[in-house]
């Protein structure tokens, strides 16, 4: 489409403009969504810490409480897998902030370098239908967008490069998130199986008790009335 020099310079203008904008208002829109999801996954997996971590440490105390009642401990590979499974769970959820930040940090720099290499693309093409102060002669005019339409293509390779590392950390946050929780599951599922295990046996073993000791009494007491 064929327009008047003047009104093909405001074109130009606004089209680098929103470029700039749009850069702009990517990277304050990911700077946002990315602190708020950090500090959410922060605090999930921080209460995974402390779950699973607790869990064994009150486990320890309950297998402390069944060697001092002298009854042998049942199910005793339970209560490893449960720990393992814990243990798991618990390196996991240490390591998740730290792979999902890093994931977090060449999202964002990926996505950034992107809008970058658009905006930068966008000027190179503009940039001749824009009045220069001072003017720039065809050659400078024409080393100027080569320069940037260079550094747009560097700026697209950065931005492949990061998108391919945020690839990576995000599929180790997410794997191992799933991890982390399915560890969870597996070692509670465990415990309770050991712990319900060791608390019917010394029930039942006192039950037989008192009614060994009751019949001993009534056998006595008939031995005494003969």
């Amino acid at each position: 489409m064929n327009l008047p020099s003047s009104q093909r310079a405001v074109l130009a203008d606004e089209r680098m403009k929103s470029a700039k904008q749009l850069t702009y208002a990517v990277y304050e829109k990911l700077a946002e969504l990315a602190e708020a999801n950090r500090e959410s996954f922060e605090k999930f997996y921080g209460q995974l810490v402390l779950v699973s971590g607790g869990t064994v440490a009150l486990s320890v105390t309950y297998l402390g409480y069944l060697k001092s009642t002298k009854f042998a401990v049942v199910l005793p590979g339970a209560l490893w897998i449960s720990w393992i499974s814990l243990l798991v769970c618990l390196l996991l959820s240490v390591f998740a902030n730290f792979f999902y930040s890093h994931y977090l940090t060449y999202s964002r720099q990926s996505e950034y370098a992107k809008r970058l290499a658009e905006q930068l693309e966008a000027e190179a093409d503009e940039l001749p239908y824009v009045a220069h102060l001072p003017p720039l002669s065809d050659e400078e005019l024409k080393r100027t967008c080569d320069e940037r339409r260079e550094t747009a293509r560097k700026r697209r390779s950065d931005s492949e490069w990061n998108e391919k590392k945020a690839n990576v950390y995000w599929s180790v946050w997410k794997w191992g998130g799933l991890g982390a929780r399915f560890a969870l599951m597996l070692g509670m599922m465990f415990l309770i199986t050991f712990a319900i295990a060791n608390f019917q046996q010394p029930l039942f073993r006192s039950y037989d008790s008192r009614l060994s000791d009751y019949f001993r009494r009534d056998s006595a007491n008939d031995e005494c009335t003969v």
